[in-house]
């Protein structure tokens, strides 16, 4: 019998190949590159539609009727062209508060003189206001003009001044007038060391004020005026203001005079 034989086949030998590594490439990072990564996305613009028309929607502006230039400055038949820098001649609430004030003017007879006589009046006081007089101020001038015993006595002065004009006309603005004046505030505390005596008893009584009141000027402008709106007749009105004009205190008085001629043709 015969045997079998195996051929063994050579083995062959496995080389292996060495495998290359793949290299990755990292892209280079720049300023640009960060840039780009970092801007917050922008957001697009958005452009609103035309709103569609709807009838019912619809509202017209009322339309302001324009003056014609040549009745502008006409009320009745008073010319105001004059204080056309002033006056709010165009617009439809101020036209028509003027036109209330000239027809209360025109049922007291008032001429076209004396219409613009009253209302010069009116402007001119208006623009001399009396500046309000503060605490400070008046205190820096008392401190300034008082001496050290009128400034001890002026609490002193001021409760004996208010007694002795107590149920007067200087009972009031006039006592602060008075204690707001450094020269009658020596005057008064002149008067008040001679009414305590060397003892402080009262032995001198402060003189009355007299009856006879002088008025600036524009207390007496501001009377004129209030008569004049009260309707007082020309002939009474005359009266009054020479009335003031004998009242007035002599640094006043002649600018009193002008103002009157100058808006009323009246000379005093």
């Amino acid at each position: 019998m015969e045997e079998n034989v195996v051929v063994e086949q050579p083995i062959e030998e496995v080389v292996e190949t060495p495998v290359e590594e793949e290299v990755v490439v990292e892209p280079e990072v720049t300023e640009e590159v960060i840039e780009e990564q970092t801007e917050e996305p922008q957001e697009e613009e958005k452009v609103e539609k035309p709103k569609e028309f709807d009838p019912d929607e619809l509202e017209f502006e009322e339309e302001v009727e324009k003056v014609d230039e040549a009745e502008m400055y006409t009320f009745d038949e008073y010319n105001l062209e004059a204080y056309k820098d002033i006056f709010d001649f165009e617009t439809p609430e101020s036209r028509a508060v003027i036109q209330e004030e000239v027809a209360k003017l025109k049922a007291k007879g008032y001429s076209q003189d004396k219409m613009e006589g009253y209302i010069d009046a009116l402007l001119e006081r208006e623009n001399n206001k009396e500046e309000v007089v503060t605490a400070e101020k008046v205190k820096a001038e008392l401190n300034e003009s008082l001496s050290k015993e009128e400034k001890a006595n002026y609490k002193a002065i001021g409760n004996w001044l208010r007694d002795g004009i107590k149920g007067t006309e200087f009972e009031g603005a006039k006592y602060k007038d008075i204690m707001s004046n450094p020269q009658l505030v020596k005057l008064m505390n002149t008067l008040y060391k001679q009414s305590i005596g060397k003892n402080g008893v009262k032995t001198v009584e402060m003189p009355k004020p007299t009856p006879k009141v002088q008025y600036d000027y524009m207390t007496a402008m501001g009377s004129v005026q209030d008569k004049i709106m009260s309707g007082m007749s020309d002939a009474d009105l005359n009266v009054h203001i020479k009335d003031m004009a004998s009242k007035m205190k002599a640094e006043d008085l002649d600018r009193y005079k002008e103002s009157i001629y100058n808006s009323l043709k009246i000379e005093i």
